[in-house]
């Protein structure tokens, strides 16, 4: 007993020792540089995520133009007496990193911030750190909360852009559609209070800026509020700005637009909201500067909202228009986008995507394995299979209805008349098929005006009724023929005695789940392979299905006296990060590697005085 007593005093002094050890520990994990919970990539064809973001996505399109918080925004930015940034030159030059789309899985968005963290040098470049960060939009993922942002967007910059002495570099974002999912509430706090996120602040008091810098250059930083027009207060903020100008020099322009108007308006033939509202904006500050006897030059548009990267340039090479999208969101692929578009009655051609377009068809081929990339939307289609064949067929069981080895539409419309249940869900599951379809067909001429050919749209509508139909008809047959099998399996056929036990029963339920769970999403990834190579259709949701972590991209720009220069940057591959615990810092392995996507782009400023 004594023993038994001197031991337990022993290991209770002992663990009297480790205590100040385990609470140092806890200590430590609590002076991260940022608590957060990295992320998983987001898993677009997820039930739960996809009933989550239609609910936001339905109640952003009814009550967004109530939500829109934009004049408020403005009250306070007035009352902060900041209408413009100016930044001045360092050793007469100046460095901007450009990212969009950014906030998704950790792996993606810390890897991309951690390469445009670090200078990036070649043979035939060197590049710095931006003296400025830029964001394009849909900073988060899938919606806007608190939450995302400070786990999806803030915890992986902080760790990339730590704080690094008593000045911070300034931070500037346009709100996407995502951002917008909430009314701007969280982009607001986030970016628009002078807060803090890592190396940087945000300094901006509204959902758009006008910067000032070196060289007579300016930022312009445009906010399409989810398709809506542009506020009156935006316009009237671009205007004074536009006023203040220096009438002795071109002003050259640099705009940031959340979505890339110029291939959608050029893409879609019914016309895309989005692009009237920012040709509305280039028309009215342009009108703005004629009146005022200022001349101003939009050399520059950078936009984000597709996955990828997209050059398109002025036949006389002097303006040009970038898609950058690859800041962490899933890859979107470059197949289909046009070879020329239009905007303000000028041409664009296509001049550089990444990744490029060969490789972006076979990337495509992998939603044939819808099933596997999205189970759980597997296991949805397996148990809609189970319930509709539950009330289609089951009565057969009981009854001892033996359907023919080959069922006809007679079998078939019987099934439907004594199951009204069963028939609403068909229908239902039908029109939910159909009305996914993409129903906006490609124009074939970019800059052609009017409607857009009505064969190309009525070939989107037939391949989206077929795939409809083809589900329904295959749930259909399936159930009857799973149905033959087993009565066969049991011997029904012969002793025509009503089933006296659950086992046929529970053996058709397994089998209806099993065919629904493999037969519905391949035929779903199918569709959506063929109606995207062939019809141009489904984008996102075809690459929004594979979900793929790579080939991301950032943009690192400089301005000097002469030239604005752009140096796009790729990442073929993103790795998983790997925790330092005693350094408080994510590690990226040698299979990431940055480089150039194409040789760098330079826009000549003339900085000659205006006559």
């Amino acid at each position: 007993m004594k023993a038994h007593y001197f031991n337990l005093l022993i290991v209770m002094e002992q663990e009297t020792e480790l205590a100040p050890k385990e609470r140092q520990r806890d200590m430590t994990r609590r002076r991260r540089k940022a608590d957060f919970d990295p992320q998983k990539k987001v898993p677009w064809y997820s039930i739960t995520q996809l009933s989550r973001t239609g609910v936001q996505v339905l109640l952003s399109s009814i009550f967004g133009e109530f939500l829109d918080r934009r004049e408020l925004i403005a009250l306070q930015g007035r009352e902060a007496g900041k209408n413009t940034y100016a930044y001045e030159a360092i050793d007469e030059e100046y460095w901007i990193d450009y990212v969009s789309d950014a906030g998704d899985g950790f792996n993606a968005c810390y890897t991309v911030a951690k390469h445009m963290s670090e200078d990036q040098q070649g043979e035939s470049y060197d590049t710095k750190v931006g003296d400025m960060l830029l964001m394009g939009g849909d900073q988060v993922y899938p919606t806007a909360s608190t939450e995302e942002y400070e786990n999806r967007l803030k915890g992986p910059y902080i760790y990339a852009f730590p704080k690094d002495g008593d000045t911070r570099k300034p931070l500037f974002a346009v709100p996407g559609n995502h951002d917008w999912y909430d009314g701007l509430s969280s982009f607001t706090k986030i970016f628009s209070h002078g807060s803090f996120l890592g190396n940087f602040e945000t300094p901006q008091h509204r959902s758009y800026f006008a910067i000032k810098l070196p060289f007579n250059v300016w930022i312009f930083g445009v906010d399409l509020q989810l398709k809506s027009y542009i506020d009156k207060a935006q316009l009237t903020y671009f205007s004074k700005v536009i006023r203040d100008f220096d009438k002795s020099e071109v002003a050259h322009i640099i705009l940031l637009s959340a979505e890339p108007s110029w291939v959608y308006k050029s893409k879609m033939a019914t016309g895309y909201k989005a692009s009237h509202n920012l040709d509305y904006f280039e028309h009215e500050i342009k009108k703005t500067a004629r009146r005022n006897d200022i001349e101003l030059d939009i050399v520059l548009t950078l936009a984000g909202d597709l996955h990828h990267y997209a050059r398109y340039s002025s036949e006389d090479g002097r303006h040009h228009k970038i898609t950058a999208g690859g800041g962490g969101a899933f890859l979107h692929g470059t197949h289909n986008l046009p070879a020329k578009v239009c905007w303000k009655e000028e041409d664009y051609l296509q001049k550089k995507v990444y990744p490029e377009v060969g490789l972006s068809r076979m990337l495509s081929l992998q939603v044939l394995a819808f099933g596997l990339y999205n189970k759980s939307f597997a296991l949805f289609l397996g148990a809609v299979y189970v319930i509709a064949g539950w009330f289609l067929v089951i009565p057969n069981f009981i009854n001892n209805i033996v359907p023919r080895t080959n069922p006809s539409l007679t079998d078939t419309l019987y099934g439907l008349a004594t199951s009204p249940f069963a028939t609403l869900m068909l229908l239902f599951m039908g029109f939910a098929f159909f009305y996914f379809t993409d129903r906006d067909p490609v124009r074939e001429q970019p800059c052609e005006k009017g409607k857009g050919p009505m064969l190309i749209k009525l070939a989107y509508l037939l391949a989206g009724l077929s795939h409809a139909m083809l589900q329904v008809l295959l749930l259909l047959y399936t159930n009857f023929y799973i149905t033959a099998f087993i009565h066969e399996r049991h011997n029904l056929v012969t002793t025509q005695e009503k089933v006296k036990t659950l086992l046929p029963m529970l053996e058709f339920a397994a089998a209806t789940f099993v065919a629904g769970l493999i037969l519905c999403p391949l035929i779903f990834g199918i569709y959506l392979l063929l109606s995207n190579l062939l019809l141009g259709m489904h984008e996102t949701e075809a690459f929004s299905a594979i979900n793929l972590e790579k080939y991301k991209n950032f943009l690192r720009l400089k301005i000097d006296r002469n030239n604005i220069t752009v140096y796009p940057f790729g990442i073929d591959h993103v790795c998983k990060p790997i925790y330092d615990e005693d350094k408080d810092e994510y590690l990226l392995d040698e299979s990431s590697v940055c480089r150039l996507i194409e040789e760098p782009i330079q826009i000549a400023i003339n900085q000659e005085k205006r006559t």
